[in-house]
């Protein structure tokens, strides 16, 4: 993620077009900002994908990427274990 935003969408829901659009404003509160935005959330909502992949073609700087962290297998959810052992004396 070097030189590049990070924003983390609540991972209780989906990303959505809301989402985007308040990104999108914090940028236009950012006009010196030129980095690109990586975006981590758990699940997509509509085609946001590929809305953002044709938009993504116009700029040429502030492009916004979306990391999916529940379809790329970046984390998983497993019960809590542990392995206990008790010995009497």
């Amino acid at each position: 993620m070097d030189g590049t935003l990070v924003k983390i969408i609540d991972l209780t829901k989906p990303l959505t077009p809301l989402d985007i659009q308040t990104i999108k404003d914090e940028l236009a509160n950012r006009p010196e900002e030129s980095r690109n935005i990586t975006i981590f959330c758990y699940g997509t909502n509509s085609n946001i994908q590929a809305e953002l992949k044709e938009e993504n073609r116009w700029r040429a700087i502030n492009k916004i990427f979306v990391r999916d962290i529940g379809s790329e297998g970046i984390t998983t959810f497993e019960p809590a274990s542990a392995e206990v052992n008790f010995e009497r004396e």
